[in-house]
């Protein structure tokens, strides 16, 4: 469980590590981290070196993950030193530095970069300045970066914000893969309106009642979900639910209407 304090505080650390390394505005740094607290410090601390970001979900095929890293060429990956380690040769072979957090590693070396310099460096972020780039399936082909700036980013947040009415009383779901932009939804929908972002476990995905059954011991009033998770899951165990997002799949009429306020 983290504060918005200490995910602040844990952030700014590994912005200072990331930018001693070189990290600024349209440099690119890899995540790979799977759904956690720590996956959450890393996506901002990219975003506050001005840098941005590139999801990488462990669950992908090793080729996809490859693939990825390499189409990317990214200077930076921040990730675990279990994972880290599994990548090792392909990240010396492109030259990639490795910023491990779960060894305290983006607490730096000492050499911190100037205050000042930070502060001038991340003024110059605009809203076209890119903040994350998202490969899609390549269901059809080779997959393909997408690059998304500040700009839709904060537009996709405004907009959902309206229609899901999400504000500091909210707990909102993470449980999508961050290497879909559903995540994005998820996450900065929580974060940027004060509201608690509870997160769900893989496993837990896997087993409806043990999903339903953690929605239900956090609270969770909106999520996002697909509809083919949706049809699975106990509706009337969920009584905190107030907003449901799907997408990603056709959503039939009758599963709406089973869900829909009465």
């Amino acid at each position: 469980v983290f504060s918005y304090g200490e995910l602040a505080r844990r952030a700014e650390r590994l912005a200072d590590r990331l930018t001693t390394l070189g990290i600024g505005p349209e440099k690119q740094v890899g995540i790979y981290l799977p759904r956690s607290c720590e996956l959450l410090v890393a996506i901002l601390g990219v975003l506050k070196a001005g840098g941005a970001y590139v999801p990488i979900d462990p669950a992908n095929p090793r080729e996809r993950v490859l693939f990825l890293l390499a189409d990317s060429r990214m200077p930076v990956l921040v990730s675990d030193g279990r994972l880290a380690d599994d990548l090792r040769q392909p990240l010396a072979l492109q030259g990639t530095r490795v910023v491990r957090l779960d060894s305290g590693d983006e607490s730096g070396d000492g050499k911190a970069a100037p205050r000042g310099s930070l502060q001038a460096l991340r003024g110059s972020l605009g809203a076209d300045s890119l903040a994350y780039v998202i490969y899609t399936s390549g269901s059809t082909g080779t997959p393909n970066g997408v690059e998304v700036p500040h700009r839709g980013a904060v537009n996709l947040v405004r907009q959902a914000h309206r229609l899901f009415g999400v504000g500091p009383e909210s707990r909102v779901l993470q449980i999508v893969s961050p290497g879909f932009d559903a995540s994005v939804l998820e996450i900065f929908l929580a974060l940027g309106t004060g509201g608690s972002l509870c997160l769900a476990s893989d496993e837990q995905r896997l087993i409806p009642t043990d999903l339903a059954a953690q929605l239900e011991r956090q609270g969770v009033t909106t999520m996002v979900m697909t509809p083919s998770l949706l049809s699975i899951l106990p509706e009337g165990a969920l009584a905190a639910v107030m907003t449901i997002g799907v997408g990603g799949e056709a959503c039939s009429g009758e599963l709406a209407a089973r869900w829909a306020t009465p």
